[in-house]
């Protein structure tokens, strides 16, 4: 049997309340022949009108509003990480979770996805 590398990237988004439009904060790791070469992550501001932090979500990953005061906006963040992943697939180990996250929001700013992406 030939061995099939195993390449993918790898994503984990943290949101500022309840609703899966509302990211803000994300970490990625790209995998090569199931080897870690290069992670990014950053934090930026959540979509309107989902842009307000509740606790229970600080609560869980301690990112609070201040912490995103000067931070980019969900505009500039999605094009960043999605240039960051390339044309890979995307994992997660909730993958429900974050590939929702990142259909939700992207719908609430009109942004469309690309096409050959398995999210």
């Amino acid at each position: 049997m030939e061995d099939v590398p195993l390449n993918f990237t790898a994503i984990d988004f943290e949101t500022a309340n309840r609703s899966p439009a509302s990211p803000c904060a994300v970490g990625m790791v790209r995998v090569r022949e199931g080897e870690i070469v290069d992670s990014m992550s950053m934090l930026f501001k959540p979509p309107f009108p989902n842009d307000y932090f509740q606790q229970s979500n600080v609560g869980v990953h301690g990112i609070t509003p201040e912490m995103v005061l000067d931070a980019p906006g969900w505009e500039e963040a999605i094009i960043e990480l999605l240039l960051f992943a390339e044309t890979d697939t995307l994992i997660a180990h909730n993958a429900g979770f974050d590939i929702g996250v990142l259909r939700a929001s992207a719908e609430a700013i009109n942004f469309d996805l690309p096409k050959n992406r398995r999210s």
